[in-house]
């Protein structure tokens, strides 16, 4: 997705900066009723605006107290500043990646406030590495790029592979990306105004990134 897209607003009082592609980062502090957490970052490119390509979906989070593990198959690292875990891995690596979570387990609650998978066609790989046994996540946004690269066969195996855990679609863009929360943990009334986004199409103009924001921002 294309990035350099930046909004400030203000939702409950709060001030928030976002630059996610589409929101993503918004939606999180959103569904996390604006206070700080922690996520887990797959496939989270460069982490300082202005970025040469894509996004990044945890930078606005972190401006607003959030802390978190990003990691990414290129090496990002010298973008993040000393507070934030990066790791230059193969996010499809199951041992690589338990070995990560298990060296950092100290670090990771059981309770995730976030979790971002942006990995394009390998995005169902890299979901598949997380312990969702272990962890739980209020909220994700995981990408499958169904149209894209014609993967509707991973858009298929990630949400049975979700929804079999719990979680709920809230945005289902079946184009490239679908937005979950887990209804223990978000009250899902919050989140009706969402409901406006499932005609949005990617690729998405600055009008319709606009209006996204628009609509997150609407959310009680």
């Amino acid at each position: 997705m294309g990035g350099n897209k930046m909004r400030n607003v203000v939702f409950k009082g709060n001030e928030f900066t976002s630059v996610g592609d589409q929101g993503q980062d918004l939606f999180a502090y959103i569904c996390n009723d604006c206070e700080p957490g922690f996520w887990i970052d797959m496939g989270a490119r460069d982490f300082k605006p202005p970025y040469d390509y894509g996004a990044n979906n945890t930078y606005g989070l972190y401006k607003a107290g959030w802390k978190g593990i990003s990691f990414d198959l290129a090496n990002h690292a010298a973008s993040y500043p000393s507070d934030v875990k990066f790791f230059n891995v193969d996010c499809t690596n199951q041992e690589k990646i338990d070995k990560i979570f298990q060296e950092n387990e100290d670090d990771i609650p059981e309770i995730i406030n976030y979790l971002s998978i942006d990995m394009d066609k390998n995005s169902y790989a890299g979901l598949k590495t997380i312990d969702l046994n272990k962890y739980k996540f209020v909220c994700m946004t995981v990408e499958h790029c169904a149209k894209l690269y014609g993967e509707e066969r991973n858009k298929i195996k990630e949400r049975e592979l979700l929804l079999d855990y719990g979680y709920e679609i809230v945005v289902p863009w079946n184009n490239f990306e679908d937005w979950y929360i887990h209804p223990d943990l978000v009250d899902k009334t919050r989140l009706e105004p969402l409901k406006k986004l499932h005609s949005f199409k990617q690729p998405f103009n600055s009008l319709d990134y606009n209006n996204i924001i628009d609509i997150l921002i609407t959310c009680s």
